[in-house]
């Protein structure tokens, strides 16, 4: 664990230096996306709308050609009608798809 820490700050060091040689690179890649988030968080806050949305209901009407995949667990003595239903929604698949 010492070696670690000792490396983890070896790595703050090494990026520090870095970023006092290139000034520049530091203001732009850290202090810039910093200040404007600060700007921008704030104003997402009182321009948000906290107003309660109605529940969104949806059907499979309002989707066009839409394909609905279901799974069934086989119960003893229904396999020969899960084999159908199976084979049923490959062939639906297939003829929308155009295989």
């Amino acid at each position: 664990k010492r070696l670690w820490f000792q490396q983890f700050k070896a790595l703050l060091m090494k990026k520090l230096l870095f970023d006092v040689r290139n000034f520049m690179l530091l203001l732009i890649m850290t202090i810039i996306p910093v200040v404007v988030v600060l700007i921008t968080f704030p104003q997402s806050f009182y321009q948000s709308n906290n107003k309660a949305q109605p529940p969104l209901y949806e059907t499979l009407q309002m989707y066009k050609n839409s394909t609905v995949f279901c799974s069934i667990v086989p119960v003893q003595g229904l396999e020969a009608n899960f084999e159908s239903l199976n084979t049923s929604i490959r062939n639906l698949i297939e003829k929308q798809h155009g295989r």
